[in-house]
């Protein structure tokens, strides 16, 4: 068997390769759509658009779209050849990591918003965050400005020589997601009697796997990159893409859904609440902080409680402060109540037995 034969078989196997990855990838993040689509139409496309939904939609709807040209370009486009022209690989390349990359910063972006929003929204960690975001992000393209018009590529467009700048990248991506891991274990410190609030049990396990799995992904693929000198673009691109469209998407479908379920408890329990789904995550934790420190005061001397509601906008819908005293105590306890209530009252307080904890929208 000669030379040319022995090529030719190799690049019939990489291509074979490259397009199994490709459907399996397009495959797996429909079925999660289509899983996912009662609850997205719920939580997503009704209400006002605002930044979490924005994030959604990119995460969603361009790593779907940028799968389908993908399996389109390589089934019947101009990659379904054994010959393919450098420029179109160079081309495709480009594309998939745009899209790669916006998937990437969804999620970053999610993540960076929910530690936010556990320090209460302080600015310096604000601007940490944005100016991380940033360095990703300006890592990324000048590495791709750099060097993607200058690699060689295979037959079957993988890349032959990974360029070694692509560690810079990388660094800012660990980088991102320790810092990430950090602030969120150092706020699980400070809130060591609050952590079985659901929502704050939500974000810390979620943090932690979200960061790890990034870390491995990257951990994974650019040391073996350089190592073997090949990029495989299924393996480096698309199945990332595979990977955390899904991930971003439930990210916030899970606050949503634990935001609505916190609400119907409410209900059950006081009072009906005119509460909107259409959430941003920085009141949704902002409250349950709130509500948290409200259930860890009952049993004290003093008890103050102020609830505050917010709209998707940050404006304030509403407040309370609410007292009630126990006649053979002394001790103060708390119970929700509705909107329309006065800003502060104080009422006797039911029995221990049936004595109701504080529920707030979360």
């Amino acid at each position: 068997m000669g030379a040319g034969a022995i090529d030719l078989e190799a690049s019939l196997r990489a291509i074979f390769e490259r397009n199994t990855f490709s459907l399996v990838a397009l495959v797996f993040v429909t079925c999660e759509l289509a899983n996912s689509l009662e609850d997205e139409v719920r939580y997503i496309w009704r209400g006002q658009l605002n930044k979490v939904k924005v994030i959604y939609l990119l995460a969603r709807y361009f790593g779907l779209a940028g799968l389908i040209s993908n399996v389109l370009v390589l089934l019947v486009g101009p990659l379904s050849s054994t010959t393919t022209p450098v420029a179109h690989c160079r081309i495709w390349f480009t594309a998939m990591s745009v899209v790669s990359c916006s998937v990437l910063f969804a999620i970053d972006a999610i993540s960076m918003l929910r530690v936010y929003a556990l320090y209460h929204r302080n600015v310096k960690i604000g601007a940490f965050f944005a100016s991380v975001l940033i360095t990703e992000a300006t890592l990324v393209a000048t590495c791709s400005s750099q060097h993607v018009g200058k690699v060689p590529f295979s037959p079957s467009c993988d890349v032959e020589k990974t360029p070694h700048q692509v560690i810079f990248f990388t660094c800012g991506v660990i980088f991102a997601q320790c810092s990430l891991l950090l602030f969120t274990f150092l706020k699980r410190q400070e809130l060591v009697g609050q952590r079985q609030v659901p929502i704050l049990k939500l974000v810390f396990r979620e943090g932690a796997w979200i960061s790890t799995l990034i870390c491995s992904m990257f951990l994974f693929t650019v040391p073996y990159s350089l190592i073997t000198g090949t990029s495989k673009p299924h393996l480096v691109l698309i199945m990332p893409i595979a990977i955390l469209s899904p991930a971003a998407c439930r990210i916030i479908l899970n606050m949503h859904r634990l935001s609505t379920t916190g609400r119907s408890t409410a209900r059950t329990q006081t009072f009906s609440l005119n509460t909107d789904t259409d959430i941003q995550f920085t009141s949704l934790l902002d409250t349950s902080l709130r509500t948290s420190q409200l259930e860890g005061s009952i049993g004290n001397n003093t008890f103050d409680s102020r609830s505050d509601w917010y709209d998707d906008d940050g404006t304030q819908r509403g407040s309370e402060t609410s007292v009630c005293t126990s006649p053979d105590s002394g001790r103060l306890s708390a119970l929700s109540l509705p909107l329309s209530s006065p800003s502060h009252i104080s009422y006797p307080c039911p029995p221990p037995d049936i004595l109701l904890k504080p529920e707030f929208p979360s």
